[in-house]
């Protein structure tokens, strides 16, 4: 996808913010997921990578039957949690998914804050787990041109500038933010370049 269809893209969804849920979603009221389903829905991503496992995953699994999913996730207990839901929505969901554990554990952390995959791999990031200002650089290496990268909880103090200060503006757009009830999910898109 082009870096200006892109982003006329994200900005039409962001003007539909009322996007009912979605039944065999992994979500809750105040969940991201529906915006998420949507822009799958319009983007027709083939590769997704995410830090942090969650209700997201399940997004990126039930939007398009093709989608691959991978994810860097710290801590297990979550990665249990939403394995065992996604198992429950649907088995061959995980036929899809590559899901990556490393404990948090300030050792493992340049593993889990630096993916191996080559440059301009995936369609859309997410960067929803720990160290987020440390893997948005990442973020924007892994991104493919005119693809997405989402950071979320972007709403506390100072957080939107310190991940969009680890970003280079050459790079990437910040396109603008999706709010739903007092939670944010920022949103820039690489450019062609």
């Amino acid at each position: 996808m082009k870096y200006t269809d892109t982003k006329n893209m994200i900005s039409k969804a962001l003007e539909n913010n009322s996007i009912p849920s979605y039944e065999k979603l992994i979500s809750s009221e105040q969940s991201f997921t529906p915006f998420f389903y949507t822009i799958v829905q319009m983007m027709k991503p083939e590769k997704v990578f995410e830090w942090g496992m969650g209700q997201s995953t399940s997004v990126w699994l039930f939007s398009d039957p093709n989608v691959l999913v991978t994810v860097h996730e710290e801590h297990q207990m979550w990665a249990d949690k939403f394995l065992k839901l996604i198992k429950e929505k649907d088995p061959q969901w995980l036929n899809r998914l590559d899901a990556r554990v490393w404990p948090h554990n300030p050792a493992l952390a340049k593993e889990y804050m630096n993916p191996t995959d080559p440059d301009e791999t995936y369609d859309i990031v997410l960067v929803d787990g720990g160290g987020r200002a440390n893997c948005m650089p990442q973020a924007e290496r892994i991104v493919k041109k005119g693809g997405v990268i989402f950071a979320h909880d972007t709403q506390y103090p100072n957080y939107f500038d310190s991940l969009n200060g680890a970003l280079n503006p050459d790079i990437v757009d910040f396109v603008g933010t999706h709010t739903r009830n007092r939670c944010d999910t920022s949103i820039w898109v690489r450019k062609d370049n």
